[in-house]
């Protein structure tokens, strides 16, 4: 049986896991890697509220301004032109509306508005048309999106129908509201007053890149469009939305590669939410980005939090949301793990990805955060973000990972509204929300403990919490009343996250271990080095299986906790 043993101090002998250390081979890596919003995004969403007044008391107080939108809310109609300001930008971008979902009832106003770049939009095609427009070698945009797909992004989020099946219910569920209804009065000064409406832009994010349309920044969410003009923000929308990447919508491949000239590399119908990658991976975004802007108003408005929360717990909600929502959108989510061959989604890991990638095999490295972790869990501790070195997708897999085993140990979605809605903006965000839920007293020090053990514990960690997140099941949460914000009661199921059913990934070298589940190391030497809330798996032996009465003695740095696990060998 696999034995934990808790924080022993330092330099105590004792035995570590009986694991071999992973080497390395090139992975057959035929796309660009996403990645999540540029860090100076994050860094300015933390402190945007910084640029409204504040009274003298601290609170902000009702707005008396009058917005100045792009054009009036209620005159918004499709085929309408407007402008989007990017990030950072002075330059308008002219759009057009090119799709309106209307989900009002009676006195609530929802309104869902999906405009397009017009450099992005495909003209040509007919309603209904699921196909794809290239012009590579030609343009600047070697795909356009046309209103088809524009139909089926916009639905996904928000359904007409009003069943609830779409983004927008799953994550207010969760979470509550992304800001007041429509008619409220300004929720503080310098803010937008509320229209009870929701923008997402189709636009260029990866402008000057060199695989467009192939990986990149998928979209983000920023604070400052939250914000009124005359308010110190100059590239403000004054809408309450988000941003996505129109030329990643529009890439029909399976792999997310680029397009080949016999089509060998689509899906039947050569363009599909569910099965063409990037479009997929679009729907997790939208997801991750809207814990973002739920996460704004919940936490830095409604609780009048001038700083925002730190980027890794930031990040690490938004991860664990499209993990809960994934089997109900379907995508692949965070775990990576394929459809089943009848095209249901799998709450196990099993064999034949879906979006194969070279060999099929046991392993889903590329699709998966836990990849990441695996190989980079020593080198990025959950506090640091877009490290020069390894870039903000070593930060994703590491912060995803901690916050998986959250989930399964410690009260699902319940503990992640908890995250999310309380005051508290860095790790003390996760330790009182874990606390107030289950009765502990755990510190952070105490969390990274039992979470380091169980990741280590592969397919072991079969018991009870804190311990149990990895067999092949999987976990529903089903509430018994309406939850927060929306308007239908849903229950989330998601599935398990075995380490070692995923090899390192390093995707800087673009390698991969020749076998699944963490690294672990045959020397202490990298101890000294591990960031702050990091770990480091050791093994003596040379990782070979050990029998009878031994004695090890294992010296580590001060301010360095050890504990000792072992597990049966196989």
């Amino acid at each position: 049986m696999p034995t934990v043993v808790g924080d022993v101090g330092s330099g105590p002998t004792g035995k570590a896991a009986s694991l071999a250390p992973a080497s390395e081979q090139t992975a057959p890596m035929t796309k660009t890697l996403a990645q999540g919003a540029p860090s100076d995004i994050l860094e300015t969403n933390r402190t945007i509220l910084q640029k409204v007044s504040a009274s003298a008391a601290g609170s902000r107080a009702i707005s008396s301004l009058t917005p100045s939108f792009d054009s009036a809310p209620t005159a918004m109609t499709l085929g309408a032109s407007g402008n989007y300001i990017p990030y950072g930008g002075t330059s308008a971008i002219p759009c057009t509306l090119r799709y309106v979902v209307d989900q009002s009832t009676g006195t609530t106003k929802r309104k869902l508005f999906v405009w397009v770049a017009n450099s992005c939009f495909d003209t040509t095609a007919t309603s209904g048309n699921y196909t794809y427009t290239t012009q590579l070698g030609t343009s600047s945009i070697p795909f356009k999106v046309n209103s088809a797909q524009v139909k089926a992004i916009g639905d996904a989020f928000l359904d007409p129908a009003g069943t609830g099946n779409d983004i927008y219910d799953y994550d207010t569920a969760i979470y509550g509201k992304e800001y007041p209804d429509a008619g409220a009065a300004s929720p503080g000064s310098g803010l937008i007053t509320p229209q009870g409406e929701i923008h997402i832009y189709l636009v260029d994010l990866n402008s000057t890149s060199t695989t467009k349309g192939n990986g990149g920044t998928m979209g983000y969410f920023y604070g400052g469009d939250n914000i009124q003009t005359g308010q110190g923000v100059t590239d403000t929308n004054q809408k309450i939305m988000f941003q996505l990447d129109a030329e990643m919508l529009g890439n029909p491949t399976i792999d997310g590669s680029m397009p080949t000239s016999t089509g060998s590399n689509q899906s039947s119908p050569p363009w599909s939410l569910t099965t063409s990658y990037w479009p997929n991976q679009l729907l997790a975004t939208l997801a991750h980005e809207f814990q973002h802007m739920i996460q704004f108003y919940q936490k830095q408005v409604k609780n009048n939090v001038t700083t925002g929360t730190v980027t890794w717990v930031n990040e690490m909600a938004s991860m664990v949301t499209e993990d809960f929502v994934a089997a109900k959108i379907p995508t692949l989510g965070p775990r990576g793990a394929q459809f089943n061959a009848d095209g249901t989604f799998s709450y196990t890991f099993g064999t034949g990805a879906l979006y194969s990638i070279g060999t099929t095999s046991a392993y889903n490295d590329y699709g998966s955060r836990l990849a990441f972790f695996n190989y980079y869990y020593p080198t990025v501790g959950l506090q640091t973000w877009n490290d020069p070195t390894t870039g903000a997708l070593a930060n994703y897999g590491v912060a995803y990972a901690f916050g998986a085993w959250l989930a399964r140990n410690y009260g699902g979605p319940e503990l992640f509204h908890r995250i999310v809605t309380n005051a508290n903006t860095d790790e003390t965000a996760v330790t009182s929300a874990v606390n107030a839920l289950n009765g502990t007293t755990y510190t952070m020090p105490d969390l990274l403990e039992q979470w380091a053990a169980a990741m280590l514990l592969g397919p072991y960690g079969n018991g009870p919490s804190p311990y149990s997140l990895i067999s092949n099941n999987s976990w529903t949460y089903s509430p018994t009343s309406v939850q927060y914000g929306s308007g239908v009661a849903q229950s989330f199921t998601y599935g398990s996250i075995d380490p070692s059913l995923y090899r390192a990934y390093n995707y800087v070298l673009n390698k991969v271990g020749q076998t699944g589940g963490p690294r672990v190391f045959t020397t202490t030497t990298g101890v000294s080095s591990i960031p702050a809330r990091a770990f480091y798996y050791y093994t003596p032996d040379g990782g070979g299986a050990s029998s009878g009465t031994k004695s090890y003695t294992v010296t580590v740095p001060a301010n360095v906790n050890f504990q000792i696990v072992t597990v049966p060998t196989p």
